[in-house]
């Protein structure tokens, strides 16, 4: 099963997770990312239509982490792949959120 699915809009290319019944949202967590730009985060918009709820997260580009290293990857880009990672876990901490939350799959890291 495909937990997202991407979406091309005019206002740029989207992550879209369609939220299921059995999930428990996070209130404090989805208002944080909704308001607050935080690094190494993609911006997030929670959209809601009569009984559907989205997690809708706005990505620049549709390179996924699983494509770019099918190329040939210089030292210095996989280090800061790693940094960039680990700065996105530390950041949890200064908004409240749940860092077991965070999706590692390379096919949705952008």
């Amino acid at each position: 099963m495909q937990l997202f699915e991407i979406i091309k809009q005019t206002t740029g290319l989207h992550l879209v997770y369609t939220v299921q019944p059995e999930d428990t949202l996070d209130s404090v967590g989805i208002n944080m990312c909704t308001h607050n730009r935080i690094s190494f985060f993609a911006p997030l918009v929670f959209t809601q239509t009569d009984n559907e709820k989205y997690l809708k997260y706005s990505v620049a580009s549709g390179r996924t982490l699983k494509a770019f290293c099918t190329e040939r990857i210089r030292i210095d880009s996989l280090v800061r792949i790693f940094c960039d990672i680990l700065q996105a876990y530390s950041d949890c901490e200064d908004y409240m959120l749940d860092a077991k939350c965070i999706l590692l799959d390379p096919e949705y890291i952008f």
